[in-house]
């Protein structure tokens, strides 16, 4: 069955998402405290964001539109654009979204004097930040990936010479042997790139290994996503093994 869990970590492409759409309620709360907003229907964040849920819940886009009216007018001052668009790039990234278009009208957050160039920069530098952060934790996404292979792997490994296969096991057939072999490749190929990526971060060369740990993360979780297809269809044969006698 598919799971909430199973959508959120599944990549996604994300070619609409409106910046001044997407607060957190408790960021939300805290510029309008910092920087004197009190526009607010109400200061706690749980209640804030049902409030925004109903307004949206709405069916009509002027209702819906009214929540916006509380999102800029937290996003007059250039911190506040910065820490909304990093926060923006941490809660897409979180939400398994590996490309997005994000929009803004700089127009909107002019009103206490800041020029649409100004926010612009903001808004750049806010992701900017966003996506140093997580560039941060590449390394250790492609190694918990990296993990999640190599289970699967040991699964496929597991199975292959258990399951009985003529006078035989499948680990002897000599296409099962090559398929397990490029699996294990691809497993050990992706753990050198995250051993180089991890080497790089830590002698503190983040801006030169960038690219090294965007392979290695996307290295790992090709290798996961082979492995555990692999070891799904191990699992399926063996779910309907059980259910007739052996040919062996």
């Amino acid at each position: 069955m598919l799971t909430t869990e199973t959508i959120q970590r599944a990549p996604k492409a994300l070619l609409h998402d409106h910046l001044d759409g997407g607060l957190r309620p408790g960021t939300i709360v805290d510029l309008a405290r910092e920087f004197g907003y009190d526009g607010l229907p109400t200061t706690d964040p749980d209640e804030l964001a049902a409030w925004m849920r109903r307004g949206a819940d709405r069916k009509s886009l002027e209702l819906y539109l009214e929540t916006f009216a509380h999102t800029v007018g937290v996003l007059q001052e250039r911190d506040a654009i910065v820490r909304v668009a990093a926060e923006c790039a941490e809660d897409l990234a979180a939400d398994g979204v590996v490309y997005a278009e994000v929009r803004y009208a700089p127009e909107l957050s002019t009103e206490d004097g800041l020029s649409m160039d100004e926010v612009v920069e903001a808004n750049l530098e806010g992701f900017r930040i966003g996506m140093e952060t997580l560039n941060l934790f590449r390394v250790t996404v492609g190694a918990a990936a990296l993990g999640l292979a190599r289970r699967a792997l040991d699964e496929a490994l597991s199975y292959a010479k258990s399951r009985r296969l003529g006078s035989g096991t499948l680990a002897d057939n000599a296409v099962t042997q090559a398929k397990l072999a490029g699996m294990a490749l691809a497993v050990d190929a992706s753990a050198l790139l995250i051993y180089r990526a991890a080497w790089q971060q830590d002698v503190g060369g983040s801006g030169a290994s960038t690219d090294n740990r965007r392979a290695a993360a996307m290295s790992a979780r090709w290798s996961r996503c082979s492995r555990l297809r692999a070891s799904t269809l191990s699992w399926y044969w063996r779910s309907a093994a059980s259910r007739r006698p052996s040919r062996a």
